[in-house]
């Protein structure tokens, strides 16, 4: 069977791809809170704590195209974020148990902030 999507066309691949970069990122800012929205948008500054955290949901949603994307866009916050993680590796500082806290609180304060109902329901099932 052929694909009519299927293209070996470099140029038109890279069209395919920041289309799905876009429907990804307007599919996320649909979700997301009004202050991660501002942080997307350019219209507050990210911190580094921000950054990990928005890249952490991309994530958990299965947003990857769009994860990378942001990640690419931010690289120095990137490059900030390998620093931290360098220093608390080297330092033994790392704690396994602080960060999964604060995952989890990523994940409730992400889930709580969406409308009762459905989509809430099945995003949940993604956190788990």
């Amino acid at each position: 069977m052929y694909d009519d999507n299927f293209t070996t066309d470099p140029e038109e691949f890279q069209k395919i791809k920041e289309l799905q970069i876009e429907k990804e990122k307007i599919l996320f800012l649909a979700l997301c809170s009004e202050s991660d929205s501002k942080l997307i948008l350019n219209e507050e500054k990210m911190t580094v704590r921000d950054f990990e955290r928005i890249t952490y949901l991309l994530q958990q949603l299965g947003l990857h195209n769009y994860c990378v994307a942001f990640g690419i866009r931010h690289s120095d916050l990137l490059k900030e974020l390998g620093k931290q993680i360098e220093y608390d590796v080297l330092n033994d500082t790392a704690d396994a148990d602080t960060e999964m806290f604060l995952r989890k609180h990523w994940d409730d304060a992400f889930l709580s902030q969406l409308p009762k109902g459905k989509i809430r329901t099945y995003l949940k099932k993604l956190f788990e």
